[in-house]
Parts: structure tokens; sequence; C-alpha cells
């Protein structure tokens, strides 16, 4: 049995995808009626798979009677979790039966995003304090993230438009709008 803590299960989110923008340690505790003779975390990043190394990037405290239960957890190190991307972690267990379990078959994935990078915006058409003399202007915006952006608000002279992910995902974060001209300044906020 895989169990998470607190704060571990935050993470992971309750669709099983979440992410965070701070680093943090990994509390994993399995619980085996025998004792481990082999444990192996794999922990995979944008898909490039990685073995930790115990005492490196995990500490292991066990617990329990020869007689009883045993329990390990595991604290997987915030370290691991420096670089922005998509992070699966994968607890594999052979005990002295030679029962193997792994926390993904157990219903315990753990599968979330490091991003603590901020989304960029290219505005091109316009420049700050910019005069046109033109009856309207289009204006290209090119918004890009290292994972994925939500939404994308545009204020012009205070009208807002919201565009949703699955708009700036179409346009592969390429957008334009186009602005009427007027005689007055315009305010422009992404």
């Amino acid at each position: 049995v895989y169990t998470l803590d607190e704060e571990t299960e935050k993470l992971a989110g309750k669709s099983g995808t979440y992410y965070t923008n701070v680093e943090k340690d990994l509390i994993i505790t399995e619980t085996n009626v025998d004792t481990l003779e082999f444990i192996e975390i794999i922990c995979s990043l944008n898909g490039k798979l990685r073995t930790l190394v115990e005492g490196k990037d995990y500490i292991v405290y066990e617990s329990g009677t020869e007689i009883g239960w045993k329990q390990y957890q595991y604290q997987i190190l915030k370290q691991n979790f420096a670089e922005d991307g998509h992070y699966t972690i994968t607890i594999y267990s052979e005990d002295r039966a030679k029962n193997v379990s792994d926390n993904q078959s157990k219903g315990k994935s753990l599968s979330f995003a490091v991003d603590k990078s901020v989304p960029s915006v290219v505005i091109s058409g316009v420049e700050q304090e910019g005069r046109y003399r033109e009856n309207s202007r289009e204006i290209l915006l090119d918004v890009q993230d290292n994972l994925a952006i939500k939404e994308l608000t545009v204020v012009l002279n205070g009208e807002v438009t919201v565009y949703d992910a699955e708009t700036i995902n179409a346009s592969k974060g390429k957008l334009s709008t186009i602005v009427k001209g007027e005689n007055t300044w315009q305010t422009l906020r992404i």
C-alpha cells in the first residue's frame, strides 16, 4: 500500500497532474507485510528516465518489526525537481516473498509539473508612445511559455478580451487584434 503525505498529495492533485513553481521534497510511504529486498525509484523528466540514488537523491526511513507490518518512508529530495518540466515518479519494490509492487499499478500515480519560468509576450505592430496615422492597425501577439498558458487577457482602452488555452494552443501562441484609429492616446495592456 502506498500513501502520500499531505503536501505530496496536493502536488499530485486530484486529477493526477498538477504544477508547482517551487520544488519540494516528496514523501511517500510504502506499507508491506514483508521486508523489502529491492527498491528502485525512477524519475521521469519530460519522458527522460533517471534512476535515483539512495542517500543522494532520496532517503528511506524504515519502521516496523520482524513479525509485523513494515513501513518504508521515501523522502525524495527537492533538488531532483530543479528543472522546469513534467515529472513522473515510479517506486518499484520487491519483498522477501518475491512479490513485486509499484506505486503506479497501486493507484498512487505521482505526476506533476514544475514551472518557475514566466510566460513571454512579444508585441509587434505598435511601440510605447507610438503615433500612427491609420484608420486601423493590426497588432500581433506572440505568447509563449515553457509548459502551457491557461489564458491571455488583452485590455484595449478598458475593453477586455480573454483568450483561453484552447485558442492559444490552436494558434501556437500567435494572435492578432485590430485596433481602430482614434484621435486620443490608446492604452493596450497584455
